[in-house]
């Protein structure tokens, strides 16, 4: 499935993945096949259809000489503190795929991150889930020191999010109209909640991706999605780590159809020239 939403739509306050070197579309963060239900009386959050059926869920390399120790566990890393620290579930293995290896089975490509289904549904599919840890093809704006470690982290915090089941966060059928994202890939079929413009499946989350933090609502739903795994004497965390915010006070600026924050001192991001009244200053594409 292809979508037509342009790259810049993407990038409208902090995360800096694709910088203006990048000529691609929204749809080259997830590309998943549409498999589930259509009307927007359907469309929710996460597609029970597809939730796995057990807490332990399998995960394995491909080809391991595709990606770096440090890479690999840095995924590992950001989803053990993310859907794992949330939810009944545990990703386990993370070694390389055996030829019939189940479970979800990451293949590194210097192409788009995608899934090729949601859910379960990719349990033992060849190549289920792609990555990226080059940016030399694509995503170019990762692959410059103090941001390509960020978006191997939230890349794969998004596409985990989409191999438990969860759909994309503008699918729902309450999205506002100030959400300008149109609605892409698998619908779901359990709404839980209010819309959420912090999600990390929310392509109009002004923090793209939400630097892979979970939001509340994040945390709710898969806890929602999977609360037939827990067994009584789980405690499971409901407090989301703390959000990205913008800076108080801080003067806004634009930079083509890049927008984010004027300052004279350290950009943790991508400093571009321009936008700003000050000519001291830059426009600050912050990472937070």
């Amino acid at each position: 499935m292809r979508y037509s939403i342009s790259l810049s739509d993407c990038l409208r306050l902090t995360f800096p993945i694709w910088l203006s070197a990048v000529s691609l579309s929204c749809s080259d963060l997830t590309t998943i096949e549409s498999v589930g239900p259509n009307s927007s009386e359907e469309k929710g959050f996460y597609l029970s259809t597809s939730l796995w059926t057990q807490a332990d869920i399998p995960v394995c390399w491909e080809e391991l000489s595709h990606a770096s120790d440090t890479d690999r566990e840095r995924v590992q890393q950001a989803i053990t503190d993310s859907w794992q620290a949330y939810s009944p579930l545990t990703f386990t293995g993370w070694g390389a795929c055996e030829e019939y290896a189940r479970g979800i089975r990451i293949a590194v490509r210097d192409s788009h991150p995608h899934v090729k289904k949601l859910g379960r549904v990719i349990d033992g599919m060849s190549e289920g889930m792609v990555l990226n840890m080059d940016f030399q093809a694509w995503g170019t704006g990762c692959n410059t020191s103090g941001r390509r470690e960020l978006c191997i982290k939230a890349i794969a915090v998004h596409e985990f999010g989409h191999a438990i089941g969860i759909a994309h966060e503008q699918n729902r059928a309450d999205t506002p109209d100030t959400c300008n994202d149109a609605p892409q890939g698998t619908n779901g079929d359990v709404t839980v909640g209010d819309w959420d413009a912090q999600s990390v499946m929310n392509y109009c989350n002004q923090v793209y991706v939400n630097n892979g933090i979970l939001s509340q609502g994040d945390i709710a739903t898969v806890q929602a999605a999977y609360a037939f795994l827990e067994t009584p004497q789980q405690s499971l965390p409901t407090v989301a780590p703390v959000q990205p915010q913008p800076t108080p006070g801080a003067q806004r600026c634009q930079v083509g159809t890049f927008e984010g924050e004027c300052t004279s001192g350290t950009c943790r991001g991508a400093a571009l020239p321009r936008g700003c009244a000050d000519s001291s200053e830059s426009c600050c594409i912050m990472v937070r």
